[in-house]
């Protein structure tokens, strides 16, 4: 579907060229193709309206009831050019006329951008041959570019909430993002920024936060972003509960190999029985996540690198890889927690989004992100009463261990 503008201060005209188009095409409706009278009010639609394709009168006015001239078309094509930050530059555009004998320097105001300017009328037998072909080529291109397997962005980081997960995750990674907004999906706000390493490879990151916990969030968002950046990575960041204190210290990191939702399964008898759905992190991940697990001075750097972990004088931070399940609710019963681990003997962690993600992923359009996988740090545990004073710490744990594993352990071609 093509989204198109008309800018032509002649009724019939613009009908004709609706109907034809709309007859022609049975995927463009009527209501995807706008029209204005004159250029300013045109500039004006095109601050908050992207179009696949914008029809120029050559002969048209700048203000309503003005006066019509080429010049006026001209003057709109270099708008575009100079101004193009504060609008939504279109994909093409094509110009009009019934003017016969166009001077030379209003048709190389085209040409000279590269867009095309054909004739129109009832003594041009060609214009609706030529526009139809325009119109399949954007349609076919535009076709091809959303199937086409190619990733657009190197990484993608979604977070549980804004605070404390994703401001944390923004600060470690530095602090230059740049906030993006889609027009057809005005509920988030993408933030986008560029890294460069040592050898001048630079790596695209797009982030996201959630606007509220669990899986049906996290799947729903995470469909979302993979659909409009299309990563070739994608990673969730933040915090997460252990299960047992023995085996993870706050404010160690646990990657999610495996994950399964933790409320599936049915009550009988006044008794869970779980039914769990596993996803799984590709071994060729978990391996390279293994060997940053392994890199003791990468583990104490982060440690030492941290105000609070020196204030509370806290032991090198430490990774583990093993189990996680997602949860729909805040979990600090016992029973229940034993519930749910009875068929998971080496259950690692619980949180709320993991599953969410694992899913979309495991489930998203072409292109799939080629590795996914979630990385938690230990703000507190299942089994006890809750407490907040770790979440900042976790959540700079696991951000600073993805950052590393971002810019020394990926291939990016």
């Amino acid at each position: 579907m093509l989204s198109i503008l008309i800018i032509d201060d002649t009724q019939k005209k613009v009908d004709t060229l609706r109907n034809f188009i709309c007859r022609k095409f049975d995927s463009i409706r009527e209501s995807d193709i706008e029209h204005r009278r004159n250029t300013s009010d045109a500039f004006k639609l095109m601050r908050t309206r992207y179009f696949d394709l914008v029809m120029l009168d050559l002969n048209i006015p700048k203000k309503d009831k003005g006066k019509v001239s080429p010049k006026n078309a001209v003057d709109f094509l270099e708008q575009i050019n100079e101004f193009g930050e504060l609008i939504k530059q279109p994909a093409h555009i094509l110009g009009i006329t019934q003017m016969q004998g166009v001077p030379a320097e209003f048709r190389e105001s085209f040409e000279n951008s590269l867009w095309s300017l054909f004739c129109y009328g009832p003594e041009y037998n060609e214009w609706e041959d030529k526009l139809e072909r325009k119109i399949q080529y954007l349609q076919d291109s535009k076709q091809r570019l959303r199937q086409n397997p190619d990733y657009d962005y190197d990484v993608a980081i979604i977070n549980a909430l804004s605070e404390p997960e994703h401001t944390v995750m923004m600060d470690v990674f530095g602090g230059d993002w740049v906030a993006e907004e889609f027009d057809g999906d005005k509920c988030e706000t993408y933030y986008t920024k560029t890294l460069e390493k040592d050898n001048g490879e630079r790596i695209r990151i797009v982030s996201v936060a959630q606007p509220q916990m669990a899986s049906t969030a996290s799947s729903a968002l995470t469909a979302k972003m993979l659909y409009h950046y299309r990563p070739r990575y994608l990673f969730m960041t933040g915090i997460a509960a252990a299960v047992d204190p023995k085996e993870c210290s706050l404010g160690d990191i646990m990657v999610a190999a495996e994950c399964w939702d933790g409320a599936s399964g049915k009550y009988k008898d006044g008794k869970f029985h779980p039914d769990p759905r596993h996803l799984n992190v590709d071994p060729v991940m978990i391996n390279i996540l293994t060997k940053a697990k392994k890199n003791k001075k990468l583990l104490h750097e982060i440690t030492l690198a941290s105000e609070f972990a020196m204030k509370k004088k806290l032991k090198d931070v430490r990774v583990h890889i093993g189990q996680m399940a997602s949860v729909p609710a805040v979990i600090a019963m016992e029973k229940k927690i034993k519930e749910i681990s009875e068929h998971a003997r080496k259950l690692m962690g619980i949180e709320m989004e993991t599953y969410g993600v694992y899913y979309a992923a495991a489930h998203s359009v072409e292109p799939r992100p080629k590795f996914f996988a979630s990385i938690k740090s230990v703000s507190d545990y299942a089994t006890v009463k809750k407490k907040d004073n770790f979440q900042d710490y976790a959540s700079y744990t696991s951000a600073a261990f993805l950052k590393y594993v971002i810019m020394n352990g990926l291939d990016y071609t």
